[in-house]
């Protein structure tokens, strides 16, 4: 193919213009080039392969170099503003695509924009190696370092951790039957060090701190075991501080147990939070412990049973039963009434839920919430100190007075949320 020239293709509800290219193939070799000179997207592909049989390439490179890819203009990516990216790539491949083989990538010059202007990234450098079913990756930049050795691919313990581990302990969080995979050796190793500088460009509300790290190890004997450590987690307002997550599926019960000196969750700050969550058997036991960062001394414990399930439907089901949980704000203690809560979608049945400290004090749901079917939620609230928002919120509003009465939510709700 001397000349190809294709003035306009839609892909993705976006109109890419101006792309040339020109190929030739003989003896098993493939060469060609590609140009894109879209005002949003322009690059130059380069590549040279052989191909040697079925599923066997090499060797072979590619070098793809981009002046500029505006990923706000793109319609395949919705971005949160200004986000511009342009880099070079080289690849390099050598041997079968499933079997024995090498590969190596190299990402140069990265360099992003996002409102506060250009900045330089990282130089990435990424190799692979297969021999016979034995797979390592090694990935190092300025970003963050990887190492993963396997007896088998990493799609292979993906699929072993979302069919021998999750679909085995929770199999009604996988919609339709999961795939049982045979365990391996596999050892990942990650660890983060500056990835703000990529996430603040595709997702500004997520904050990972440097030195963040994670580690996993499954054994042939389909024992798992993996942790995170982290200074700092966060999504928007909410965060957590010196974090540790321990997870392990030892005694045939998945068993994840967090830590954080510090919570802030939906407005509620908490301090010294501890939780434990085994799961097993769709069943889900949640034990959280913490102490209040306003009021001093202040504690707090959430004891919750959950059950997973699937209607006629295969809709998924969740049922949350609170057990034994209290929240001190100064000198009361405020205690969860043990009822259901069932969950749909974003339907929500409430057959009965109270909390409070004393007959006169107390706050009751009843009925449901659903936003295609009719129901109605139904609140009765007794003596509601409007302070205890000074005390559970970061922010302190000077709220004074209670608060007291009854309200429903008429399902399916519109605009004004079904209120009357």
């Amino acid at each position: 193919v001397d000349t190809l020239s294709i003035s306009s293709v839609r892909f993705l509800d976006y109109d890419y213009r101006d792309i040339y290219g020109s190929f030739s193939y003989g003896k098993g070799n493939i060469d060609g080039i590609i140009r894109c000179a879209d005002p949003n997207l322009m690059f130059n592909l380069d590549t040279r392969m052989h191909i040697g049989g079925p599923g066997v390439a090499g060797p072979g490179r590619m070098t793809l170099d981009i002046p500029l890819a505006n990923l706000e203009k793109l319609a395949f990516y919705d971005t949160y503003g200004t986000a511009k990216i342009e880099c070079g790539i080289d690849l390099s491949i050598n041997g079968t695509l499933m079997g024995d083989g090498e590969t190596a990538l190299y990402i140069r010059d990265l360099r992003m924009e996002d409102k506060e202007g250009w900045k330089d990234i990282s130089d990435i450098a990424a190799g692979a190696t297969s021999k016979g079913k034995r797979q390592n990756i090694v990935l190092y930049s300025n970003i963050a370092d990887m190492q993963f050795n396997g007896d088998g691919q990493i799609t292979d313990m993906i699929r072993f951790l979302k069919g021998s581990v999750i679909g085995k302990h929770l199999p009604s969080l996988l919609k339709g039957t999961s795939e049982d995979t045979l365990p391996a050796n596999y050892d990942l190793l990650v660890n983060l060090s500056n990835a703000r500088s990529i996430l603040q460009l595709f997702v500004p509300d997520i904050y990972i701190a440097d030195n963040t790290a994670m580690a996993m190890k499954i054994t042939e004997d389909g024992k798992m075991q993996a942790y995170v450590s982290s200074p700092r987690l966060a999504k928007g307002k909410n965060y957590l501080k010196n974090v540790g997550l321990n997870i392990s599926n030892d005694e045939d019960i998945l068993n994840c147990s967090l830590a954080s000196d510090d919570i802030r969750l939906a407005g509620l700050a908490a301090s010294n939070g501890m939780a434990t969550i085994l799961m097993d058997n769709d069943l889900i036991d949640l034990d959280l412990h913490f102490d209040g960062t306003r009021a001093t001394g202040d504690k707090g414990s959430i004891m919750v049973d959950c059950k997973l399930s699937r209607d006629m439907n295969d809709s998924l089901l969740v049922s949350i039963n609170p057990t034994s949980s209290f929240l001190t704000i100064g000198s009361h203690t405020w205690t969860v009434g043990e009822s259901g809560v069932l969950l749909k979608g974003s339907d929500i049945s409430i057959p009965s839920f109270s909390i409070g400290y004393d007959e006169n004090h107390f706050v009751n749901l009843s009925g449901g919430l659903s936003r295609s079917s009719r129901d109605t939620l139904n609140m009765n609230i007794r003596n509601l100190e409007l302070g205890l928002a000074n005390d559970l919120l970061e922010k302190d509003y000077q709220l004074k007075g209670e608060l007291r009465g009854t309200a429903s939510l008429f399902s399916p709700f519109g605009d004004n949320f079904g209120m009357e």
